[in-house]
């Protein structure tokens, strides 16, 4: 008898999301090197800078990776973690920013930021649902 999977097999992000996530990788890699920085960044210095370039580079090179790997249910755990990373970068930089920089500088960056972090944990959760409904219909088949 075979495998009826609701959530559908084939993982992969579409060509606007992984555009948007490798457009983060080079942002990230440019802040990282310190070629390029907005005022903000500049005016938060060092180490911060470097951890949210580092952390932006990383967690989407690493997102894009996994949703492109050929096995799917790894992918899905790949993409998790550099989605992981983004979100958890995504909510220290913006604490970080505000108390560094001070609100009226970076308000506005902080606020953006910190709902980019919440949309990567919806992300998260889509993710882990679709992997337990993948090992359900596994587990299913297997009795």
């Amino acid at each position: 008898m075979p495998v009826i999977v609701v959530a559908p097999l084939r993982w992969s992000r579409s060509p606007l999301q992984s555009f948007f996530l490798l457009l983060l990788a080079v942002t990230g890699l440019l802040i990282t090197l310190n070629i390029s920085r907005n005022a903000v960044t500049v005016e938060m210095g060092e180490p911060w800078a470097s951890f949210w370039g580092t952390s932006i580079f990383l967690g989407s090179s690493v997102a894009v990776i996994g949703s492109y790997w050929k096995d799917k249910i790894s992918g899905m755990l790949i993409e998790r973690s550099g989605i992981l990373l983004l979100g958890g970068a995504s909510v220290i930089w913006p604490a970080a920013l505000v108390l560094s920089v001070g609100w009226e500088k970076s308000g506005f960056s902080a606020v953006i930021t910190f709902i980019f972090a919440m949309f990567c944990f919806l992300q998260v959760r889509y993710i882990n649902k679709h992997i337990q409904l993948i090992l359900e219909a596994i587990k299913k088949e297997a009795e």
